[in-house]
């Protein structure tokens, strides 16, 4: 699936991301793109560390998150 996504941001998070676009030498299509796959990375993670921890009765080590998933 690929589409178009208008965001409007605030001056302040709008001069940050120029900067850091700036700063990663990428464009800002690249820039949100890796920003995104991240978040959703680590949205996987912490629901998986959920879910062992509670299968596991007791709070799991992201270590032993990351040994399962490896």
């Amino acid at each position: 699936m690929s589409g178009t996504i208008t965001i409007e941001l605030p001056e302040e998070l709008k001069e940050a991301f120029a900067e850091a676009v700036r700063e990663e030498g990428v464009s800002a299509k690249k820039f949100v793109l890796t920003a995104v796959r991240n978040y959703l990375l680590i949205r996987r993670f912490r629901q998986l560390h959920e879910r062992l921890s509670a299968e596991a009765e007791e709070r799991v080590s992201d270590q032993d998150v990351f040994e399962r998933v490896s």
